[in-house]
């Protein structure tokens, strides 16, 4: 049985920065891709060069700039995440919202309306 990695991995981003990132991978391939071919290509079909353009950006996109972005994704994600922790609260005893609370009797959470304020 092989031994857990000592670094812990950052969970899979979730739909919107995936698909945020996908885009950030793919416009500029499209980009570049579609200025590098248009000599080329100017009197081909529509189809045909998007067919060329796609066999080109795709396998760009998916091998190699999607692995780097995620990579980033991860570490910055990594990085915010240690700094939240190592960040001290407010005051000392106070809860940071994550924990729950324990109420120990009813008076505690019923406000007292003999005093006036």
């Amino acid at each position: 049985m092989t031994e857990p990695s000592a670094t812990p991995r950052p969970p899979m981003p979730n739909a919107h920065v995936r698909a945020a990132l996908t885009w950030i991978a793919i416009f500029p391939l499209v980009t570049i891709g579609m200025l590098a071919l248009s000599p080329f290509t100017e009197s081909w079909h529509p189809v045909l060069r998007s067919l060329v353009l796609t066999l080109i950006v795709v396998p760009l996109a998916s091998y190699l700039v999607m692995p780097v972005l995620l990579r980033t994704h991860g570490r910055v994600a990594m990085a915010r995440s240690a700094r939240r922790a190592q960040t001290p609260s407010s005051s000392p005893g106070a809860p940071s919202g994550r924990e729950s609370t324990t109420i120990s009797s009813p008076a505690e959470i019923s406000p007292d309306f003999t005093t006036r304020k």
